[in-house]
């Protein structure tokens, strides 16, 4: 929807650019055509880097060694070492916080220099916001905590004993 969206202002505004600039009659660029091309090529711009993967739906991906969290605009990992806790939390909305301590090795990066649609916390943290999962966030903040917690289960993730343990709800 958002590309959609994006792609209709980028069009509603390259293309009176372009048809301004074509019927001037006067020598040079009309002000209207400077105003419309810039907004067109600011929202080209989002077209080009969504075809670049620069820009895409989010993803959380637990792993033996920790957790990464791919934003819209943002890359951030945070090994299992350097979570402090997990964690429910409320700011207009529910999510789980994975907190690291002050020291930790959290790895962040935008992947885009424009477009940010979402921010990076400003503390080793990782933010996942329940309303982006499709399942209860009661059952996403168990499963993160049993594993954030038994770091001698860390060694099933990415494999069948995690989705059964998942599945069967054993948290214990």
């Amino acid at each position: 929807m958002l590309v959609a969206i994006t792609a209709c202002c980028a069009v509603l505004t390259a293309g009176p650019a372009v048809e301004i600039y074509l019927s001037a009659e006067t020598s040079g660029v009309p002000g209207a055509t400077v105003v419309f091309g810039v907004l067109g090529t600011l929202f080209g711009s989002f077209l080009v880097l969504v075809v670049l993967r620069r820009v895409r739906p989010g993803s959380v991906l637990l792993t033996p060694g920790g957790v990464r969290h791919r934003g819209w605009s943002f890359d951030s990992y945070l090994p299992w070492e350097s979570v402090a806790g997990v964690k429910a939390a409320y700011s207009d909305h529910r999510m789980v916080l994975l907190i690291g301590f002050a020291n930790a090795q959290w790895t962040r990066r935008y992947t885009t220099p424009i477009w940010r649609i979402d921010k990076l916390p400003p503390v080793p943290m990782i933010e996942l916001d329940c309303r982006k999962f499709a399942m209860d966030d009661v059952l996403l903040l168990h499963f993160i905590r049993f594993y954030a917690d038994n770091p001698a289960r860390r060694g099933e993730l990415g494999a069948v004993a995690a989705q059964d343990r998942f599945a069967l709800r054993d948290f214990t």
